[in-house]
């Protein structure tokens, strides 16, 4: 039988982010996660995030010499489901302020101020529920993905706006797998 590894749904655990050394510091960034269902991180996943086939005036998907189709993927939706997950999921934070020196206290304050590295390693952490303990590494009897060849695409990006201008999407192409 298949169990779902990772936090259980609906548990508060205490995460605290690598970024910028703060597992080193004595008084560390701490943030409180309500672990969300499988469900819900879906619903606030597909909620904000838009990926499109770019097509031609024939209506057929867009093909590079090699064959492989154009994607635009709408960058600014990451920012806004990571805001959305940590807005919903963190319910405190300890030891972090904003520049304006206000405490970051919960999931909206730490959404709305949080350094970029430990705003995108909390949202990942949420969504992936990466803190495995070492014994749970240890412990587990099924292979880990770094063991596993995994198969992935090879991905070129480019900002489909100009620089001066706010990025709308980032332009995709697939141009290959890659045994990992």
């Amino acid at each position: 039988m298949r169990s779902i590894p990772g936090p259980k749904p609906g548990e508060l655990r205490r995460y605290i982010p690598e970024a910028f050394d703060n597992r080193k510091d004595p008084q560390p960034v701490a943030v409180w996660i309500r672990n969300p269902t499988e469900r819900k991180k879906r619903e606030i996943f597909s909620a904000h995030n838009r990926t499109h086939v770019r097509l031609g005036a024939d209506g057929k998907p867009l093909l590079d010499e090699l064959g492989s189709m154009y994607l635009t993927v709408e960058t600014a939706d990451a920012v806004v489901y990571k805001s959305k997950l940590i807005s919903d999921c963190v319910e405190r934070v300890e030891n972090y302020s904003a520049a304006t020196g206000a405490a970051i206290t919960d999931g909206i304050s730490l959404a709305d101020n949080a350094d970029t590295e430990i705003f995108n390693e909390v949202a990942d952490e949420i969504l992936h529920g990466y803190s495995l303990t070492l014994s749970d590494v240890k412990n587990s009897n099924e292979p880990q993905p770094s063991q596993q060849a995994m198969s992935a695409p090879i991905l070129i990006a480019a900002n489909a706006e100009p620089l001066d201008s706010p990025p709308i999407a980032t332009v995709i192409q697939i141009v290959g797998t890659s045994e990992r």
